[in-house]
């Protein structure tokens, strides 16, 4: 009897530390990982990228003149940690690896993730133990070539423990937290505030309450959870008197604070959500418009390298990057091509950039043979999601671009899927143009308008001679130059000054970077001449130098 009762009270107690969460906990996951790699381990703290460790080698690197002659390879992280209590709700967040990630916990595989520049959550709540916890994450870079420029490999931005109630807000869900600003008008302007948020044990659940709190402003939503549905997005609308507008000479930034909460006052979870308030506009006659000003786009293409550091993206590095974009005098940067780090895109938030951000290089067909064409079918909205989904609330960003130069641009299914993905990130976000990179490698252009007029700003990579007639065939197409040679930049900037329909000009690029090797590269009489594109590559060069600003990313590297 006794001993049955002991087993009762010891029951009760472990239900209720595995059961007791005050709000949400967001910790950095970073520190204390060990790495294993051709038999050797190591302690890092990430972010890590071990190419950059390793260093190219022209004799054997897998990632070739595209990848500047680094290896890729697969390795291993792995990571002890103890929990005192069971949160109701866990997940592992992922801003990026690179790739092919299987995630492992306690020795149970939780998540896989294939793209590499994708950011991602893992549900480890069923996997956890009171005590001692291992994650292990198998990287898998093998598979080479992948990408056109210096990839990196590893776990080479932040993780994110993150712990929750059973009801609990879901960023990285559905259409996750958004904030967005419907208008500005009569010294007011108006926020739609729409919060994902997921009942993980279902059934009924009624009298909760959502707040959003902007400053003095609140609102509050009542929130009921019927038996069929265990994931809901309710919306409350703001006023904000006298708003400090975002713009690049000033990037006034401003705080969301959501909660979800019993009736009784109970705090199941809160969060805090920067965003800024600003208004886009853009037409063929009037250009494009911030908070009804004009503004002209002189832009600058960046990869997500960080020189001598690799992929690895720290946040002071991400910072520096942006600061020397804005010290060259561009307002906008294009993320070439995929989405950057959460820090790159908060830098832009708080000194004041434009982006457009970018989802792919390429879609269903190959540029490299095991590129992400291998999944795009499968997996090719969900990373728009992905992308719009953790990215809606940065002010920096004016546009979604959903891809670059696709090889299968004559083929009319084209169409169909830049539809498809331009769905994918309006189901998310409304507030933005889609927009993409255009090309063409040969005589033919008038053949893609069908596509571009899919876009709502179209992108012209090295293509914008063909403005005037494109203008007179469609009057009411918006473009800007997405891609643009340097010594090209005054007759473009005279372009973009004379032209409303033309709103801006991208440069190829703001600065140097890894891989794409010998691309902008000097020689002197007696050396090998030609670029990149040479056969045979270039072995002795792991850099492109064509960036109007220099990084410490030289053949000496």
């Amino acid at each position: 009897m006794m001993k049955r009762f002991f087993l009762s009270l010891l029951t009760m107690a472990i239900a209720a530390v595995m059961t007791t969460v005050s709000a949400r906990t967001r910790q950095f996951f970073d520190s204390g990982w060990q790495f294993t790699r051709n038999g050797k381990t190591i302690a890092v703290n990430l972010p890590h990228d071990w190419d950059i460790y390793e260093a190219p080698d022209p004799s054997s690197g897998a990632t070739g003149t595209g990848g500047g002659w680094f290896q890729g390879g697969v390795a291993e992280y792995s990571k002890t940690f103890v929990l005192k209590r069971l949160a109701p709700h866990t997940e592992l967040y992922f801003e990026g690896v690179y790739e092919r990630a299987d995630i492992y916990v306690n020795g149970n595989q939780a998540g896989h993730h294939d793209y590499g520049y994708t950011s991602f959550a893992v549900d480890i709540t069923p996997y956890l133990v009171l005590g001692r916890n291992e994650v292990v994450v198998n990287v898998d870079n093998s598979h080479q070539p992948n990408c056109r420029w210096y990839s990196g490999s590893g776990i080479y931005r932040h993780v994110w423990l993150e712990e929750s109630s059973d009801v609990h807000f879901a960023p990285h869900q559905g259409p996750g937290i958004s904030v967005v600003t419907l208008g500005v008008a009569d010294g007011k302007a108006q926020l739609r505030i729409k919060a994902t948020m997921v009942n993980e044990k279902g059934g009924f659940r009624d009298g909760l309450v959502f707040t959003a709190r902007v400053g003095d402003q609140s609102k509050q939503v009542n929130i009921k959870f019927l038996d069929q549905y265990r994931r809901m997005s309710p919306v409350a609308f703001l006023y904000i008197a006298q708003p400090r507008l975002w713009t690049p000479e000033k990037p006034e930034m401003y705080t969301a604070h959501l909660t979800l909460a019993k009736d009784d006052g109970t705090v199941l979870d809160e969060m805090d959500v920067p965003f800024g308030i600003r208004t886009i506009e853009y037409d063929a006659k009037q250009g494009f418009r911030l908070n009804g000003q004009s503004t002209l786009i002189n832009g600058a293409c960046l990869h997500h390298d960080d020189g001598v550091l690799g992929a690895m993206a720290f946040d002071d590095a991400e910072v520096r990057k942006v600061r020397l974009m804005k010290e060259a005098g561009f307002n906008l940067i294009r993320t070439s091509h995929n989405p950057p780090s959460p820090a790159f895109l908060a830098a832009c938030d708080t000194l004041g950039m434009l982006v457009i951000d970018e989802a792919f290089d390429g879609w269903r067909s190959e540029k490299n043979p095991h590129d992400f064409h291998l999944f795009f079918d499968a997996q090719a909205e969900q990373e728009v999601h992905a992308m719009v989904r953790r990215d809606v609330n940065h002010p920096s960003i004016i546009a979604w671009s959903i891809g670059n130069e696709v090889i299968e641009r004559k083929d009319l299914r084209v169409v169909t899927t830049a539809r498809r993905l331009k769905a994918a990130a309006r189901s998310i976000d409304t507030s933005r143009p889609v927009t993409e990179a255009l090309c063409a490698w040969d005589n033919d252009w008038e053949i893609y308008d069908p596509h571009a007029e899919v876009l709502d700003i179209v992108g012209y990579n090295y293509m914008i001679h063909k403005h005037a007639s494109d203008h007179k065939r469609d009057p009411q197409r918006v473009m800007w130059q997405t891609e643009s040679y340097p010594r090209d930049a005054f007759n473009n900037w005279a372009l973009v000054h004379d032209h409303p329909y033309i709103i801006g000009d991208i440069v190829w690029t703001g600065l140097d970077y890894l891989g794409e090797s010998g691309i902008g590269r000097y020689y002197y009489e007696g050396e090998r001449p030609g670029e990149h594109y040479v056969a045979g590559g270039q072995p002795d060069w792991h850099g492109a130098y064509c960036g109007d600003v220099d990084t410490p990313a030289g053949a000496s590297l």
